[in-house]
């Protein structure tokens, strides 16, 4: 992914979801991750990073689980471009993952009604 398409794209999510203080991006050590330009991004935004380290198993733990359960419950679409498939999955993660879909960790509440209950 290209820096400014993930400048943006943390833009439009801090935006959204206006948090009002610590909030903590956890990345991988990718270069776009550990750039000076993004680096400087997190500071202007009073972001706090989260790298861990290199081989650390339990760093893509949550991402994997999520992207198991994203191919198992979006399998049977078929995408016809780059947009199709950006737009589909945005609406996936945006409208049902985070807003209805129920969580075990957190409760069996959503994250959205967990956020809600915690705020």
């Amino acid at each position: 992914m290209y820096r400014r398409e993930i400048h943006i794209n943390h833009q439009k999510k801090i935006e959204c979801r206006n948090p009002k203080s610590d909030l903590l991006l956890d990345s991988d050590l990718g270069l776009n991750y550990c750039s000076n330009e993004f680096r400087g991004y997190l500071y202007d935004n009073k972001i706090i990073s989260s790298n861990n380290r290199k081989g650390n198993s339990w760093d893509n733990a949550v991402a994997e689980s999520f992207f198991s359960i994203l191919k198992r419950e979006i399998e049977s679409n078929i995408f016809y471009d780059i947009y199709d498939a950006k737009n589909e999955i945005s609406e996936y993660i945006e409208l049902f993952y985070n807003r209805q879909r129920i969580h075990s960790f957190l409760d069996y509440k959503s994250p959205y009604e967990y956020e809600k209950l915690a705020s």
